[in-house]
């Protein structure tokens, strides 16, 4: 990852921005015990831990597997900072109304980042 943050700050411009929406690092880490909305979330592993992450979901007949490695959040700013950018923004976004995503409204899922070249 850090790697491909620096190729990143690489081809920016000066004052350019990188924006990044990745899957939270506790999504990655965790899961929900049992399939109802307010069902409690657990940690798999230690969070500091690095590790490979496979998952396999199965939607509405499709199936999707996402296929990755674990990093904390101080491994995603100290990638930015070495690689000279500035975070500028940071955004863990909530689901809205009811259906299959509402009991992400208490555990983050997603990251957004936007990053500055200075």
């Amino acid at each position: 990852m850090a790697g491909t943050v620096c190729e990143a700050a690489r081809v920016l411009d000066r004052g350019g921005s990188l924006c990044i929406c990745v899957s939270h690092p506790v999504t990655d880490m965790g899961s929900f015990i049992g399939d109802d909305a307010d069902a409690a979330f657990t940690l798999r592993r230690p969070y500091f831990d690095r590790s490979r992450v496979e998952d396999t979901v199965h939607v509405d007949g499709l199936t999707m597997t996402f296929r990755g490695w674990t990093y904390t959040l101080e491994d995603y700013f100290l990638a930015l900072e070495r690689a000279g950018l500035v975070t500028e923004a940071v955004r863990e976004p909530r689901p809205t109304g009811a259906g299959r995503y509402e009991r992400w409204r208490s555990v983050p899922l997603f990251l957004n980042l936007r990053a500055v070249k200075s």
